[in-house]
């Protein structure tokens, strides 16, 4: 391409501009080939400082060829070649593996005979009450930084920041900007 362009008749003002155009979807095709390459890089991978380049192709094929599990032999001696019937024999040997275990129902009645009750009936009371402010303010200041204390995925930091002590439950004292 770039030679057609530069063997062409065409003044040398309008052939610069064309020749950076396939410069830079050279670059473009370049950089994207290597992130799909350099996906795999792990940061111990690199020296300190230095960004992923093409240096580590080799070493990320190898260690990716490596993964590949390309047979398998079943616990009846069976070699499998073929990915379908790997596949199959992982599924059938974890399915046998995590299947429900049957329980002897007499056994569980013994060993709840032999269990004392940890939970006291002043305790009872106590897990009834609602939970209150300092509590809530006192169970964030004992989480770590950076980290979701609960499943909605908003860090220690969010709810320090928007904490109100002095609204009546835990939703009031939360400041939402709008």
């Amino acid at each position: 391409m770039s030679y057609g362009v530069l063997r062409s008749n065409t003044p040398a003002r309008d052939k610069l501009p064309a020749l950076q155009r396939y410069k830079a979807k050279l670059v473009r095709q370049h950089t994207e080939r290597a992130n799909k390459v350099l996906l795999d890089t792990k940061e111990h991978d690199l020296l300190e400082g230095e960004e992923k380049s093409l240096f580590q192709v080799p070493r990320i094929l190898k260690r990716r060829e490596s993964r590949d599990i390309r047979q398998l032999t079943d616990e009846h001696g069976t070699t499998h070649p073929n990915f379908r019937d790997i596949t199959a024999n992982f599924v059938t040997h974890l399915s046998r593996k995590y299947q429900p275990i049957a329980v002897d129902e007499t056994a569980l009645a013994t060993l709840q005979n032999f269990l004392h009750c940890v939970c006291q009936t002043a305790y009872a009371e106590q897990l009834q009450q609602p939970i209150t402010n300092d509590e809530l303010l006192a169970s964030l200041g004992a989480g770590a930084l950076r980290k979701s204390p609960v499943i909605d995925g908003l860090s220690l930091e969010f709810y320090t920041a928007n904490w109100d002590p002095s609204a009546r439950s835990y939703y009031d004292s939360l400041i939402i900007c709008s």
